[in-house]
């Protein structure tokens, strides 16, 4: 009947906040205060560890967090969470939203502060095209041009060294489903196929899980 976040980062439990956005009253402010209490009670429990770390580790897997938690310092938390024991999975719609929520300086330290970012295909973003893009790199193109006589006889041949894009915008844009780009730390970049969770091993579970949990919502017997 009573949440105590202290009690809850020491626990093994997991912990939901849904919004609606749709709803007359809007419950951000109040699951970002949720949050933050989390964060606060996480941080004073792994300064309590002789390591100064959590273990086990506080997952938080902000999907939407834009809209659902918007916590004002989470570039802060994103740069200092991991020496703590704090594991951030934040997924966003776009770059644009990231700025429009957290301002032009804050949101280039959340980027910046990503140890590695997932980008599926389809993002019409232009300014977050052209960044990964560039993060993506450039390769060295090797072009060799002939000239030909009349009779069709390769008289000089000539060879230069250019640079292009690996990955152009438009080209992350068309990334096709199923696929992700992954740019990893000081790794090279890495198209990689992705797996549906209906093909892991435990996607029956996980089914079941969520047949489980649709009843309860609806009021049927599970």
């Amino acid at each position: 009947s009573v949440f105590d976040p202290a009690a809850f980062v020491t626990s093994t439990d997991t912990l939901v906040l849904i919004t609606d956005d749709q709803a007359r009253t809007n419950v951000a402010p109040l699951t970002t205060m949720l949050l933050n209490e989390v964060l606060d009670a996480a941080k004073a429990q792994a300064a309590r560890e002789h390591t100064g770390r959590l273990d086990p580790p506080l997952r938080i897997v902000g999907d939407e967090i834009a809209n659902v938690a918007p916590v004002p310092k989470l570039p802060g938390n994103l740069s200092d969470s991991r020496g703590v024991g704090i594991q951030w999975f934040a997924a966003f719609q776009s770059v644009a939203q990231i700025l429009a929520r957290w301002g032009e300086d804050q949101g280039r330290q959340i980027l910046a502060n990503l140890n590695c970012s997932i980008i599926l295909g389809g993002l019409q973003d232009e300014k977050a095209l052209e960044r990964f893009s560039t993060l993506v790199g450039k390769a060295d193109l090797v072009e060799v041009s002939s000239q030909l006589d009349t009779a069709n006889t390769a008289t000089t041949h000539s060879v230069s060294l250019t640079e292009r894009d690996v990955l152009r915008p438009e080209e992350i844009r068309l990334i096709p489903d199923g696929q992700a780009l992954v740019i990893y730390r000081n790794s090279p970049a890495m198209v990689v196929d992705l797996i549906p969770w209906t093909q892991r091993p435990d996607g029956s579970e996980i089914a079941a899980g969520v047949k489980r949990v649709r009843a309860v919502r609806i009021g049927q017997p599970t």
